[in-house]
């Protein structure tokens, strides 16, 4: 386990969203996804999840409280598989 101290972040939080702390800036959720495809250069996924708002860090909330779902687990290993 890290110490969250320094990022003003508990493990409690960590465990609902991902989180993404660049420079003094701290991105959550969808914000954080969006930083992270924005920095991987994936421009077109960061544009979509950006323009997309409410209903962006809506479908972001769902995936990751439903992340142990079937559904999920198969689209993860259908995208990890894409992107090799």
């Amino acid at each position: 386990t890290s110490d969250l101290t320094p990022f003003n972040l508990s493990k409690e939080e960590c465990a609902k969203q991902v989180y993404v702390v660049s420079q003094e800036t701290t991105y959550g959720g969808a914000e954080a996804i969006a930083f992270l495809l924005n920095r991987r250069g994936n421009r077109l996924l960061w544009v979509l999840i950006k323009i997309s708002g409410p209903l962006g860090r809506a479908g972001y909330r769902w995936i990751a409280t439903h992340r142990n779902s079937l559904p999920v687990k198969v689209a993860s290993k259908i995208l990890t598989k894409l992107n090799r």
